[in-house]
């Protein structure tokens, strides 16, 4: 078996391809002391890059110097002076108690209590001190040390560093991966070979951000993503609204935008759990993106404002959003008759979500197997005369992928900010249609006849194990692809995709467990959609919306009820 090893230096090759990355993209748009760190960085030498990649990039913000140890840093003192000599490194900077303290084990600390005097008379002794956990003990220590003076004591014979020019490299960071959750490891994924990205081209004219302003809302977005992990933020109503308030709208920016009312909508909706109502409708009332409305209508029903919440829901009854379509159906029963209007439930506002098309349901006795139910189901189904594959969402949404490979990964405006991305950042929107609907409705024209067989192969040979978010190499296959090509008709392929570009992010779940395909049967019934059901299971929301939609354009789909042999 082969083991992949990382070459030597690749953190600093990654961490110099990110910083040149984004100079290149936005020199212009860069403070001044963004544009030095990268200048600083490219003067050090190969060690001193060395040290200042680890100490920007793990976990700190402070290191003791004494414990600077790497195996490709021979001289590490040297290093350091050399990252002084740039002021990319802050020697004994300024720091709290706790922070210091972290710096320590839990026996380096119990011996810098017993050798300093520092600590006030309330002190606990050494002994008792001892049974405390390290979180304790450092919050002992915070309390009856005096911090100027245990600063001072550990400046002398614990000198630390810290690296300069964290918030420009966050920037940096934010440029390149236009978000806060991707870091330098996805370099190292790629380097192992884990994952294989497409290529296309990153250069001005694509950029995700077009001026300064989009930068800074993108970092404050981050910030107050992060602030919410923070529980003392996080269950205080003032201070949540507060920043809420303080966020920069988004500016003329489609994928900020989503952000930007994406954070509205989650911290609304923790101020709805703290009983905020007001303060929640004020953020919810920004925000046009799903469930915002939904949530309105919750609170106003709530508090007894039928009328109010009555009209959102007719207005939410012409949604293109499934779950708001169903809800709006769901809620206006009870609200009517709150108001004592006449219920139009007629029109089927109070059906349940599949009542329009019966879904087909039948039975299966299996004996309990240590394989999963749809592994065990799919074995059970398969004979000489048909064959059974397990594919869940995975088989369509892989032809959708192959199918619309090149456009999924066509360069436009924002779509594509690095060399990570498994699809444009609005794969998953109703967004991603509409801005390339010519070259999507052109390829779906491919599906009038077997044009469109020619480009799914041609994406699956020449794409092989490249990462698309729709597409997975480890079940999708040549046989599956040739029983697809023979099985299922074009027109069912064709309203399938069509379904799926109305939300790709939404409608990209919810298919049945098992496709089987019939070698026998007539051509217009070659194959059938199941959905395993284990004893005690139930069709979701997703489901049903796809087992609906398989019933209206006529498509074999039915839902088997798993029963276990009994054992005599």
């Amino acid at each position: 078996m082969k083991v992949n090893v990382l070459p030597a230096g690749y953190h600093i090759e990654n961490f110099s391809t990110l910083l040149t990355a984004v100079a290149r993209q936005y020199s212009d748009l860069l403070s001044e002391s963004e544009i030095t760190l990268h200048r600083r960085f490219a003067e050090c030498s190969y060690e001193a890059k060395s040290l200042y990649v680890r100490l920007l990039t793990r976990k700190g913000p402070l290191f003791r110097i004494d414990k600077i140890q790497y195996q490709d840093i021979k001289t590490p003192r040297d290093a350091l002076a050399e990252l002084r000599l740039l002021n990319l490194v802050r020697e004994n900077p300024p720091a709290e108690t706790e922070e210091l303290c972290h710096l320590f084990t839990k026996a380096e600390l119990l011996r810098l209590v017993t050798v300093t005097g520092a600590s006030d008379s309330k002190l606990q002794p050494h002994k008792q001190l001892q049974q405390l956990r390290k979180p304790d003990l450092i919050a002992t220590i915070d309390e009856h040390f005096c911090r100027d003076q245990l600063s001072a004591i550990i400046t002398s014979a614990y000198p630390y560093v810290a690296p300069a020019y964290t918030e420009e490299f966050e920037t940096y960071r934010i440029c390149f991966f236009g978000n806060d959750r991707q870091d330098l490891t996805e370099f190292v994924i790629t380097d192992l070979g884990h994952l294989k990205y497409e290529s296309y081209p990153l250069n001005k004219s694509v950029r995700y951000f077009t001026d300064r302003k989009q930068i800074e809302n993108q970092l404050a977005y981050s910030r107050l993503r992060q602030q919410l992990l923070d529980k003392s933020i996080s269950e205080d109503a003032n201070t949540l609204f507060i920043l809420a308030n303080q966020l920069p709208e988004p500016n003329q920016h489609p994928a900020l935008e989503r952000r930007y009312q994406n954070l509205m909508n989650t911290v609304a909706r923790q101020l709805e759990r703290l009983d905020a109502y007001e303060q929640a409708l004020t953020l919810y009332r920004r925000c046009q993106q799903h469930p915002s409305q939904e949530r309105q209508a919750r609170i106003l029903k709530k508090h007894a404002e039928f009328e109010a919440s009555l009209a959102l829901c007719t207005e939410l009854k012409n949604s293109t959003h499934p779950e708001e379509k169903e809800f709006a159906l769901r809620f206006i029963p009870p609200l009517e008759k709150a108001l004592g209007i006449a219920s139009t439930s007629a029109t089927g506002h109070s059906q349940p979500l599949a009542a329009n098309h019966p879904i087909i349901q039948t039975d299966l006795t299996l004996p309990k197997s240590e394989l999963s139910v749809e592994l065990s189901t799919a074995i059970a189904l398969s004979s000489p005369t048909q064959d059974c594959y397990y594919v869940e969402n995975t088989l369509f949404c892989s032809l959708f992928g192959l199918l619309f490979w090149d456009i999924i990964f066509t360069p436009i405006r924002g779509a594509f900010i690095n060399a990570f991305q498994r699809g444009p950042l609005d794969l998953f929107s109703e967004h991603f249609y509409r801005d390339r609907k010519i070259q999507i409705d052109q390829r779906l024209d491919q599906l009038q006849s077997d044009q469109w067989q020619s480009t799914v192969i041609h994406h699956f040979e020449t794409r092989q194990g490249i990462a698309n978010y729709f597409v997975n190499w480890a079940v999708i296959n040549a046989t599956l692809l040739e029983h697809c090509f023979t099985s299922i008709p074009r027109t069912h392929l064709q309203k399938i995709f069509q379904q799926i570009l109305q939300h790709p992010g939404f409608f990209s779940s919810g298919f049945p467990d098992l496709i089987r395909f019939h070698r026998t049967s007539s051509p217009d019934t070659r194959y059938d959609l199941i959905e395993v059901k284990a004893p005690g299971d139930k069709l979701q929301a997703n489901q049903k919306r796809w087992f609906q939609f398989f019933a209206q354009h006529q498509m074999p789909a039915q839902v088997l009820w798993i029963k276990w042999q009994d054992h005599d």
